[in-house]
C-alpha cells in the first residue's frame, strides 16, 4: 500500500528549518499543540506551536496536531479538548487532532474508566467540527483501552519496528523516535500515513478542513 511520509514535532526539536523539511520530502507534520502537566494539572501551549504552525502554513506544509494528555477524569479531558478548541480558532488542518494517550497516570485507570476519559476528548471535538483520532502505542490500545468502544475514531499506532503488527483498522504508523530528516538538529518521530487516509479526512467535510 502507497504511504505518504511525515514526522511529528514539539518544543524538543527546537527551531526547526521547515524549508529544509519540506525539501527532504516530507509531507506532513503532526504539530504537539500543548499537554497537561502532572503538577499544575493546567493545560499548556507547546511553546513551539504558534511558530511551526506559521511555517508549516507558509511552505505548504499539511499539518494536523496532537495533546499529550493527562487527563484522568472525563471533566479534565474536556477542559483539554476546550483548549484545543481555543487555539485552533481560525486554524486550517488536514490532519487529524490526535488525542495522546500514554502517561503513567493514566495507566493506573481502568480501561473504563481510561476508554471513557478518550471518548468524551473525542466527542467534544467532534461537536465542535474536528476530525479526531487516538495517539498510543500497540499495547496500550490493547491493554489500557476498550477497543471496541473506540471503533468510530482514527488510530495512529507507535511501533518501532520494520511492520507495524497492530490487527484493527489504523491511518497512521509511527514507525521510529531515532529519525533524521534536514533542517531538525537531533533524533524525529518518522511517520507513515496510508495513501488514502487524507482523501477521508477530505470527504469528512468538517470545519476547519480544506
Amino acid at each position: 500500500m502507497l504511504t505518504i511520509k511525515g514526522i511529528d514535532v514539539s518544543k524538543h526539536q527546537g527551531n526547526i528549518d521547515w524549508a529544509k523539511v519540506k525539501k527532504s520530502g516530507v509531507d506532513f507534520a503532526i504539530l504537539r499543540l500543548g499537554y497537561t502537566g502532572t503538577k499544575t494539572r493546567k493545560p499548556t501551549l507547546d511553546g513551539k506551536f504558534r511558530r511551526n504552525l506559521a511555517q508549516c502554513t507558509k511552505l505548504g506544509i499539511n499539518v494536523g496536531v496532537y495533546y499529550y494528555s493527562t487527563a484522568a477524569t472525563q471533566k479534565q479531558a474536556q477542559n483539554e479538548a476546550k483548549f484545543i478548541i481555543k487555539h485552533l480558532k481560525n486554524t486550517k488542518l488536514q490532519y487529524p487532532v490526535y488525542f495522546d494517550t500514554e502517561d503513567a497516570m493514566q495507566a493506573k485507570l481502568s480501561k473504563s474508566a481510561l476508554t471513557s476519559i478518550v471518548k468524551e476528548f473525542c466527542e467534544v471535538m467532534e461537536k465542535a467540527g474536528y476530525y479526531v483520532g487516538i495517539y498510543s502505542n500497540k499495547s496500550w490500545f490493547a491493554e489500557q483501552l476498550n477497543e471496541s468502544k473506540l471503533k468510530a475514531y482514527d488510530k495512529w499506532i507507535a511501533q518501532y519496528n520494520n511492520k507495524c503488527t497492530y490487527k484493527g483498522d489504523y491511518g497512521m504508523w509511527q514507525y521510529s523516535d531515532k529519525g533524521k530528516v534536514s533542517g531538525i538538529k537531533g533524533n524525529v518521530d518518522l511517520n507513515k500515513c496510508y495513501k488514502d487516509y487524507p482523501k477521508i479526512i477530505k470527504k469528512a467535510k468538517l470545519n476547519g478542513y480544506k
